[in-house]
């Protein structure tokens, strides 16, 4: 059997009319797996979310911080008050319930509000619920974190899931 000839490389000079060697054979810097996978994972729930203007879909999301102008709520009562945000984002008209837990009731209650206002933006990739009358709004991000302003100097932020697409 005869040897096999080695591959030929890129010439040195490009010919007249080719690019040059040099620029073909240099390599093209990858992104590491797990931020690819991320910005996959992000790009993903941003088309979830951009897609669900014109479709129903749902959302509930669970505060896991929240602070007011002058206090930050510990995790003791986070948890004893079990604050949530639902978000109900339908065709025709759009939800946002503000959840907690009621004592007198001994059960989870929710305030649902009419969003008069929504808004998607593509250079966050976000998207916006406003509420005028309670000076109320919800932010929803393409990686599924929400950021919720009461309107009354109180943040809450936190991580939400699709329950209904």
């Amino acid at each position: 059997m005869a040897a096999q000839d080695p591959p030929q490389k890129f010439p040195e000079k490009a010919e007249q009319g080719e690019p040059d060697g040099d620029k073909c054979n240099r390599e093209i810097p990858m992104t590491k797996g797990r931020d690819a996978m991320k910005r996959v994972r992000q790009g993903v729930a941003y088309v979830l979310i951009v897609a669900a203007s014109s479709h129903a879909a749902e959302y509930e999301c669970t505060v896991t911080k929240k602070v007011d102008s002058d206090y930050d709520y510990s995790a003791e009562r986070l948890k004893k008050s079990e604050f949530s945000v639902i978000v109900e984002d339908y065709s025709d008209s759009t939800f946002v319930s503000r959840c907690s837990f009621a004592p007198s009731a001994g059960k989870v209650t929710c305030d649902r509000y009419v969003v008069d206002r929504v808004v998607t933006d593509p250079n966050i990739k976000a998207k916006k619920f406003y509420v005028f009358r309670s000076q109320f709004d919800v932010q929803l991000f393409a990686n599924l974190r929400f950021v919720e302003n009461n309107g009354r100097g109180g943040i809450g932020f936190g991580k939400c899931q699709l329950t209904a697409p």
